[in-house]
């Protein structure tokens, strides 16, 4: 079944996608992986690291023709690499600069639900 469902699954998600399962924004999971020397801009495009291609983790795609009729090369995670990510993100995370560590943690805790004012009610 993981093989039918992972190993030949053709979907692939964007940084936007994969960055909502750590509650954070593409933009800061791209930063993050990419100070953590798992992927690299290329012409505008964020690519592989070498050491980490070859595994299935990622697929370039051209995006669908803008307005302009205008396509873009964009990264994007296979199944494999979605499940690498959630496995090697605070390995990922831990190698980035303190102040995307801190960027990383101020999102997480305004991310986080409040807890509703109950001033007129005891317990």
């Amino acid at each position: 079944q993981f093989i039918t469902n992972v190993v030949h699954s053709h979907n692939s998600y964007t940084a936007t996608q994969i960055a909502k399962d750590f509650n954070i924004s593409a933009k800061l999971l791209n930063k993050i992986l990419s100070e953590s020397g798992v992927i690299y801009k290329n012409n505008g495009t964020y690519v592989l690291s070498s050491k980490y291609q070859g595994h299935n983790l990622t697929e370039i795609k051209e995006t669908e023709p803008n307005k302009d009729n205008k396509t873009f090369l964009s990264l994007r995670w296979t199944s494999i690499g979605k499940n690498w990510l959630k496995n090697n993100f605070e390995k990922a995370l831990h190698r980035c600069d303190e102040k995307t560590f801190n960027e990383y943690n101020i999102q997480i805790l305004s991310n986080l639900p409040t807890i509703p004012n109950t001033k007129n009610k005891r317990f």
